[in-house]
């Protein structure tokens, strides 16, 4: 399924570099270092391929070719790259928490959820995949 939500932009790829390495291109308007909550998801020709959340902001969804905890995700991006495809990267920034009674909610860690649960992507682990929807 295509991914189509809105209020998601383009931040960067995964691409092939020089001999075969992964190459990572950020937008330039992007700086990593800024500290947001973000979704973000990782695209294949449109089609959602992991769905995550962060606090880090746009350092995590930048680094995936990097991290050795994520394989699944490190892999699906060599494996991708390798057969000449590019993965793009696309988030949401989420800045005020919601009031709902006397509690502070943080939404961004719902919408990962549903949206993992609507997209069913690839690359995210099985366990986090909620049972059923609302």
């Amino acid at each position: 399924m295509k991914f189509q939500q809105s209020n998601f932009y383009y931040v960067g790829k995964y691409t092939r570099g020089d001999g075969f390495k992964i190459k990572q291109i950020t937008d330039p308007s992007i700086k990593k270092s800024d500290k947001l909550n973000l979704v973000y998801t990782l695209l294949i020709d449109g089609e959602c391929m992991y769905v995550g959340k962060t606090v880090q902001g746009y350092s995590r969804p930048l680094n995936y070719h990097k991290n050795e905890v994520m394989k699944d995700v490190k892999t699906g991006i060599e494996k991708a790259v390798a057969d000449g495809k590019e993965v793009e990267v696309y988030v949401r920034t989420f800045t005020e928490p919601i009031k709902y009674e006397d509690l502070k909610l943080e939404i961004f860690l719902s919408y990962e959820m549903a949206l993992i649960s609507k997209y069913k992507p690839k690359w995210n682990n099985q366990m986090l995949r909620p049972v059923s929807s609302l």
